[in-house]
């Protein structure tokens, strides 16, 4: 059995090449070494940095939104006033 290391920016990705190698059919059908497709998978399952600057940016959103109290419309009680008056009796 032969292992290879891939390097894709910082991160080293050890495979292990030999027949009990899952990727190797694929490999070979696209007509490229094992080593090209893990490089491809993982390039493609990797989040890039504006990838995970984006997924910030919408987790942030989104908790500003949940941190809003949404407003009281109509002469009715909101949720929390009444749970207050049905724990006070």
């Amino acid at each position: 059995m032969r292992v290879n290391l891939c390097q894709i920016g910082s991160l080293v990705v050890k495979t292990k090449l030999g027949e009990d190698w899952l990727g190797d059919d694929q490999a070979k059908l696209g007509g490229r070494s094992i080593s090209a497709e893990v490089i491809e998978l993982l390039s493609r399952e990797i989040p890039t940095e504006e990838e995970l600057d984006r997924r910030r940016m919408a987790f942030e959103s989104l908790l500003q939104l949940r941190a809003q109290q949404t407003p009281v419309t109509g002469p009715f009680q909101s949720t929390e006033e009444m749970l207050r008056e049905d724990r006070e009796r």
